[in-house]
């Protein structure tokens, strides 16, 4: 069941021996024992953040709540997100990415790709000791519902086997599901010793769930995507705004989408096989999903 943490509980959480001070506000709680936690890591970038959280609000039609982790953003951001919001926050005060610890075992990854695989696991992993809900979601801000049901349909393909489902699978290391839209039965999560911390090379940022659930007996599902079936983009209607877009989108049965993700859609990646679908700056993906999910 969520935990009944007040509002303003600070607390030390240890995780992969390094202590992170936290502040827990827990301002809108779902009280159904079976509500989906919906969790949001973040650092900076709060219109990026505020735009997923519209999205949440719009979209899900299901129990649930959201709790949004911020990984030691300015205080300007931080003060955002507490007066400009009504979600549930974990602030992390510490930087993942400035403890020696972490940082001196995966400076390689960091200097690749900035180290947010690191910050993220710290951030979900902070998440799983605070929340403690019967099922987690778990997603990236840059990532969005884009239509009513989309939770719905995901609860809907899990079942006494199938513990997990997510928006898209990651081929490269143990064909996980992705989290940046992974929905799964956290009551397993300290049984079958799961984690989000990565283990680069071998697994990334919360690998380890589909590892450990498949280990077990498990399945996990994964939604038809652009990601793993790029044909699925040309089926798109000539002039759909996502079409020539390199975003990850998620589909239903009937072709309807209902999940998208930037990712590496932005300007500072490029993904072979994409080279026909173009990057975007992050106001020009603001100003699209305002313009074609969330208008008015």
């Amino acid at each position: 069941m969520p935990s009944g943490l007040a509002p303003a509980a600070s607390r030390t959480v240890t995780i992969a021996g390094t202590r992170y001070p936290i502040e827990v506000l827990a301002r809108s709680r779902a009280p159904e024992p079976d509500a989906v936690a919906i969790v949001v890591p973040c650092h900076e970038a709060f219109e990026l953040t505020r735009l997923c959280l519209d999205a949440i609000r719009r979209f899900t039609d299901v129990p649930h709540e959201v709790w949004v982790v911020d990984n030691a953003s300015s205080p300007a951001t931080v003060g955002r997100l507490v007066g400009e919001t009504d979600a549930n926050l974990i602030l992390n005060r510490a930087a993942p990415w400035r403890r020696s610890g972490l940082f001196a075992r995966f400076l390689p990854w960091y200097r690749q790709a900035g180290g947010g695989s690191v910050a993220n696991g710290v951030a979900l992993e902070l998440a799983a000791e605070v929340v403690q809900p019967r099922w987690m979601f778990c997603m990236h801000n840059d990532a969005m519902p884009a239509r009513r049901g989309w939770l719905a349909y995901l609860r809907s393909r899990l079942d006494a086997r199938t513990r997990a489902v997510g928006v898209r699978q990651d081929p490269t290391r143990v064909r996980a599901a992705h989290q940046s839209g992974l929905l799964f039965d956290f009551s397993l999560f300290r049984p079958l010793r799961m984690s989000f911390m990565p283990g680069l090379p071998a697994y990334d940022v919360g690998d380890l769930v589909s590892v450990r659930l498949r280990e077990a007996g498990y399945e996990v599902a994964i939604c038809d995507n652009a990601y793993n079936r790029p044909e699925l983009r040309e089926r798109l209607p000539e002039g759909h705004w996502l079409k020539a877009i390199n975003c990850d989108i998620a589909f239903d049965p009937a072709g309807e989408i209902v999940y998208l993700h930037l990712g590496r859609g932005t300007l500072r990646y490029s993904q072979p096989g994409s080279e026909h679908a173009r990057q975007l700056a992050l106001d020009d993906w603001l100003a699209l999903v305002r313009a074609h999910i969330l208008a008015p």
